[in-house]
């Protein structure tokens, strides 16, 4: 499993139905991925010499959390809280930047939710995220 760590992020969202998920909703200000694959047993009990388990990956996944902050005032706000609050769960998308030219994007489920509203109109969130695909490393 490898662990990736950031500082700046976006989530982006289609606001009109049938479109592209190109609006800012969320600054993010930290996130974590962990990327990982699941490993199937396979070994073959063909006699009394099996000494060591077999391996096969499988199905890949990514998860971690991130965290940020939106404008309590702006109608994208609304649209990210009914996200999470929908009895579906709903992907978004996200870009995670390691730098001001290099970055992740993927959608994500979020998992759990965490608010605040530390001054007036500012609310900041954090969460956790699962990939709903792959992951996309990206240069700009």
């Amino acid at each position: 499993m490898s662990i990736l760590m950031g500082k700046e992020g976006y989530v982006y969202a289609a606001l009109a139905s049938g479109t592209t998920a190109t609006s800012i909703i969320a600054a993010i200000d930290n996130w974590t991925l962990d990327s990982g694959v699941d490993i199937i047993d396979v070994t073959a009990f063909t006699g009394s010499t099996v000494t060591h388990k077999s391996g096969q990956a499988a199905l890949k996944q990514a998860s971690g959390s991130i965290s940020g902050s939106f404008d309590g005032s702006c109608l994208h706000a609304v649209y990210l809280l009914n996200t999470l609050n929908a009895s579906t769960a709903e992907s978004v998308k996200m870009a995670l930047y390691a730098n001001a030219s290099h970055y992740f994007s993927a959608s994500f489920n979020i998992s759990r939710i965490s608010l605040g509203v530390p001054v007036a109109d500012k609310i900041t969130f954090s969460c956790d995220i699962v990939s709903t695909g792959a992951v996309a490393w990206n240069l700009s």
